[in-house]
Order: C-alpha cells, then sequence, then structure tokens
C-alpha cells in the first residue's frame, strides 16, 4: 500500500480481508507514518485474525515475545537451567513486545522488571548490571556496552537501527542495542543483528497462522 493512501481506505481494506474467509492472519507492520491513527487501525482488526498480537483482545501472544520465549528456553537449553529462578530486565515496555516478554517471564518464574525507555540511562544500565538476564528493545544503537552487563548474563537484541549506507555496497548499515563485539566475550549467551530474534519471529507468526487458520476452520 502506499504512503500516500488514505485511512479509509485501509480501514476498508482490513474490514474487506476481516471477511475474507481465504484470509486467515492480518498483520499491521509498524511503524506506520504519522498522519495515520496506529490504534484506530490496530483496531480494525478481527482478534481472530490478529496473529501478531496487536490488538487488545487478540487471541494470540506477540511473535516477537514467543520468539524471544523460544530462544531462551530452547535455542539455549544446552545452558543449564537457562532461566530458573533468574533476574531479567525487560528494556521497552510495548504492547507487542516489552510487556508480553514481561510477562512471559513471569509465568516462568522469572524474577522480571519491565522498565520504560523514558526512565533514565543509569536507572537502566544498574539494572542491566544485577540481571541474569536482559531483554532489549530500544532501537537505540549500541547503548548497552560491556560495564553495562554481568559476567555470564545472557541477552536477547530485539533492537535495530540503521546506523548509515555502506558506501561500496551501498546497503544500509544496522545495529542492535546492544555493543556485540564489547560484551560477546563477556555473556553467556547473545543473539545477534541481524539473524537473530527476526527469523524466530518470523517463524512464530508462521505458527500463530496455522493456528488461526485451524480455529476458524474448527480443525483440531
Amino acid at each position: 500500500i502506499p504512503s500516500e493512501t488514505n485511512e479509509k481506505d485501509i480501514l476498508f481494506l482490513i474490514d474487506t480481508l476481516n471477511k475474507d474467509e481465504t484470509i486467515n492472519g492480518i498483520i499491521v507492520q509498524l511503524p506506520l507514518p504519522e498522519k495515520f491513527n496506529t490504534d484506530k487501525i490496530l483496531s480494525k482488526i478481527d482478534p481472530a485474525k490478529d496473529v501478531d498480537g496487536e490488538v487488545e483482545k487478540s487471541s494470540f501472544t506477540p511473535a516477537t515475545a514467543i520468539a524471544a520465549m523460544t530462544i531462551l528456553k530452547e535455542v539455549f537449553s544446552e545452558i543449564d537451567d537457562v532461566i530458573k529462578n533468574k533476574s531479567a530486565v525487560v528494556i521497552g515496555d510495548s504492547k507487542i513486545v516489552g510487556k508480553p516478554i514481561h510477562n512471559l517471564l513471569l509465568e516462568e518464574k522469572v524474577k522480571s522488571i519491565n522498565v520504560n525507555t523514558n526512565n533514565s540511562v543509569d536507572e537502566i544500565k544498574k539494572l542491566c548490571q544485577q540481571s541474569d538476564i536482559i531483554v532489549s528493545a530500544t532501537g537505540q544503537a549500541e547503548m548497552i556496552k560491556s560495564d553495562w552487563v554481568k559476567e555470564d548474563a545472557i541477552i536477547i537484541d530485539i533492537g535495530i537501527t540503521k546506523i548509515g549506507t555502506n558506501e561500496k555496497t551501498g546497503k544500509s548499515i544496522l545495529r542492535g542495542d546492544v555493543a556485540i563485539n564489547e560484551v560477546k566475550d563477556k555473556v553467556c549467551a547473545i543473539t545477534p543483528v541481524i539473524g537473530g530474534i527476526g527469523p524466530m519471529t518470523i517463524i512464530m507468526l508462521m505458527q500463530n497462522t496455522i493456528k488461526a487458520f485451524k480455529e476458524q476452520n474448527k480443525i483440531k
């Protein structure tokens, strides 16, 4: 959909997709251009088709949150008791990333704290230094340095920021929230940017879509 599309046309399209029985999942790629009312557009999605958990009454856990927990519990499963009795800080409290990850950690009996990116840098740094698990979704390139993390911490880096363009290739230069080259030898495990949380999120989105298909067609 071109960015010059008006909001009414987007709402009409979502309504059409809601009624289309051949469509099982709908996501709105965020962020939207500032001229659009994001909450209004998201609220138009049928909760039964909201496979990325963007609607308040969604039937689904957001895909990024499931991806983060899957990495902690399964990909890092070779690490003994990877989350059992651990302390965690989740930086960022968005509805489809920070908050659901925090809630899932609590369900696993992890001592999790969820902080807003508006908190002071010193406060966030102190929480990171005290945490066994750091989940960061700030979109602030390489904010988390080596002196922010404790020895053998586990880091899930969800943020991704464009910091420039490679003059030779013309490709974007992307960085995560964590200065990975500084911390990689200090931590127990860390997800890379690119190729970490992103591919796993896509897998979880597909799983949610299959679940939606089965529920809509009453397939067990």
